[in-house]
């Protein structure tokens, strides 16, 4: 590995960083991945399709199921249940005038109850002890609180001093607070948190749930990549949990300090992997927004494209005929409309002139009025 390659990775990891920004990974990770149970596959020899359920920390056992085929034998058990159960309904009310209530109540419960069987391909059944031990071999689970950190890992000394240190750098409130601080002390942690914000801006993006993806066959697993980025995360980190520097010098420490170098190489090796992995996740979102936006610009174009195919499709040259003889007509009417609006005008002031000569004839003239004085 060259140092430019190594140089772009941190870069272009470090630009992911600061856009998803520190607080949004720790909740992003809390709500995923902090107080509940994830399953390391390769840590599982058998039962590749266990299912277990997320829990909370504070549980101290896991709901393993695994789904099994109802028995063809065991279904047609039920099929001939629910026809005696039909069947022998109208026979009680012929024998008993009116059926029993309890007895209704018995056999439409076993009908419902075989058809419900019936109608369900695939049950729930519990694993065996040995089956359960196997799974809880490989089930994992981030460290929320100092408690976490015990003696189990070798270097849990400084895990707990490094964890102290985060803690008050952690800025978050809420459950986020104390879930997402392994996201400040620890780069694998800050790793599946920024994993997680790239699967939400994934989930966002319209064209995820569009069909473009399945018709070109583009598109993941979302959840299973993120499974994986935290599992193999989790292995990187329980190498940095697990190494410690001898405090003497003898052969068994040199012994145990070129173990523990060989072991930093490889966990190195596969955290450089890890993160081009999210960094493509990241390209990956990068590519659905830009072709969003090349889909949104089709359509607008397509709708362009339509509207000169309709306007094409109609006749428009008789129209801009008449058009042009409406024009013409127009401006014909227009000035003989403006020729009577100038007569109007003219007659409004011979009447004008008129109104005005009988008001002074009435303020100027002398007309004596004979007085009444009331003699015959």
């Amino acid at each position: 590995m060259t140092d430019s390659s190594t140089d772009e990775r941190k870069a272009a990891l470090d630009a992911e960083l600061i856009a998803a920004g520190q607080s949004r990974i720790a909740d992003k990770f809390t709500r995923q991945w902090a107080r509940r149970a994830a399953v390391d596959p390769t840590q599982l020899a058998a039962n590749p399709s266990a299912e277990i359920s997320p829990r909370r920390r504070s549980d101290r056992r896991l709901t393993i199921a695994r789904r099994e085929e109802v028995p063809r034998l065991f279904k047609g058990w039920l099929l001939a249940a629910v026809f005696f159960s039909l069947w022998a309904l109208p026979v009680a009310i012929d024998l008993f005038g009116v059926a029993h209530p309890l007895l209704v109540a018995v056999l439409l419960g076993a009908s419902l109850w075989g058809i419900r069987h019936i109608m369900t391909p695939r049950v729930l059944r519990p694993f065996s002890s040995t089956e359960r031990k196997q799974l809880r071999s490989g089930a994992f689970s981030w460290p929320t609180t100092p408690a976490h950190l015990h003696k189990r890992f070798i270097n849990h000394l400084a895990l707990r001093e490094q964890w102290t240190a985060a803690a008050a750098r952690n800025t978050c409130v809420g459950p986020a607070a104390y879930g997402g601080t392994a996201t400040y002390a620890w780069r694998e942690a800050q790793l599946v948190g920024l994993a997680e914000v790239v699967a939400a801006q994934i989930r966002a993006d319209h064209t995820w749930h569009s069909t473009v993806g399945d018709v070109h066959r583009a598109r993941i697993d979302l959840n299973g990549t993120l499974d994986d980025i935290n599992a193999r995360a989790y292995r990187i980190w329980l190498v940095h949990a697990n190494t410690i520097r001898p405090l003497t010098v003898s052969p068994a420490g040199r012994a145990v300090t070129a173990h523990q170098a060989d072991l930093r190489r490889t966990a190195d090796a596969a955290w450089d992997a890890l993160t081009d992995r999210v960094l493509i996740l990241a390209g990956y979102r990068d590519q659905l927004a830009a072709i969003g936006q090349t889909i949104t610009a089709i359509s607008l174009i397509q709708s362009d494209l339509d509207l000169l195919s309709t306007v094409r499709a109609r006749s428009t040259d008789e129209l801009a005929r008449q058009l042009h003889i409406d024009a013409a007509m127009s401006e014909l009417e227009n000035s003989d409309l403006a020729g009577r609006n100038l007569e109007l005008g003219n007659l409004r002031a011979v009447l004008e002139t008129q109104l005005t000569d009988l008001r002074a004839q009435l303020l100027d003239a002398n007309f004596p009025l004979p007085l009444d004085t009331g003699v015959a």
